[in-house]
């Protein structure tokens, strides 16, 4: 019977007691494969908004191990061989390009004829800002829904977030609000830009909390989308918060000062219909 180790990893531990990251095979113990899947959807995020994973192993009778894990469609997974014993801490770790996004934890017990898998949810490191769900597979005569959410945000007063998509691939149908996380310290909302253009392929959502003293923090949902498709294929709705590109973009704490934030995309599959 497999055993399942699971936790929601809300860890944000420099090191968890690793002491090398670099890998060694131990010779005089015995060695487990264990298989190690980790769902990037239940987190948000979909496999083109990593640009990788890895999964680290350790435990205080033991050297520490260190492997990329392979990222396809929802999740990341692999396996390693790992040596028998107690308390064997498995770390996923995902990055942007050079920057950390993304850590879970959790820690298990190998037996010698045992069969595990380990399975690792993950948690936000950074402010950054997703499009839920970040994974769509939506026939073509049909539609889907998006919600535009903030995570791990500090004192947020303004938010101002742009999404861009390939409008023959794509309509907008219906843009809408989502009050309940930017009132929810007891300050309204002021809009200053909530609009849609299916010619350009491009969603503008600014909002603002006030006054400023009431800046929300943690986990919420911003906007909605409904889209339609218009042809089946693959396509990407890509998010943007760079203040270069429109001063309205970017996020913002109380202060007028800049937070700094990821944006990830979202993935879309539309199957040709029956």
């Amino acid at each position: 019977m497999q055993k399942h180790a699971l936790i929601l990893a809300l860890l944000l531990l420099t090191s968890l007691g690793c002491h090398s990251l670099n890998p060694t095979a131990p010779q005089a113990m015995d060695m487990i494969s264990v298989q190690t899947a980790v769902n990037l959807s239940a987190a948000g995020v979909s496999a083109s908004s990593l640009s990788r994973m890895v999964l680290e192993v350790c435990g205080e009778d033991m050297d520490s191990l260190r492997t990329d894990l392979t990222i396809s469609g929802g999740y990341a997974s692999g396996v390693i061989k790992v040596p028998a014993g107690e308390n064997r801490t498995f770390t996923a770790l995902g990055y942007q390009q050079d920057d950390l996004v993304l850590r879970g934890s959790t820690t298990v017990d190998l037996k010698k004829g045992e069969a595990i898998k380990v399975k690792i949810e993950l948690a936000y490191l950074r402010s950054t800002v997703i499009l839920s769900p970040p994974r769509v597979t939506v026939a073509a005569d049909s539609s889907f829904t998006l919600y535009l959410a903030a995570r791990q945000v500090q004192k947020l007063a303004a938010f101002g977030a742009r999404i861009t998509f390939d409008p023959t691939y794509l309509k907008v149908t219906e843009l809408g609000r989502e009050n309940a996380f930017l009132t929810s310290n007891g300050g309204s909302i002021t809009q200053m830009q909530f609009h849609r253009d299916n010619t350009l392929g491009r969603i503008d959502v600014v909002l603002g909390v006030f006054p400023a003293a009431k800046a929300v923090s943690g986990d919420g949902t911003v906007a909605r989308m409904r889209f339609e498709p218009l042809k089946s294929g693959s396509t990407v709705i890509q998010l943007h918060l760079d203040k270069e590109t429109d001063a309205d973009l970017g996020l913002y704490d109380n202060q007028a000062i800049a937070i700094k934030s990821l944006a990830l995309a979202c993935a879309v599959t539309i199957q040709a219909a029956p």
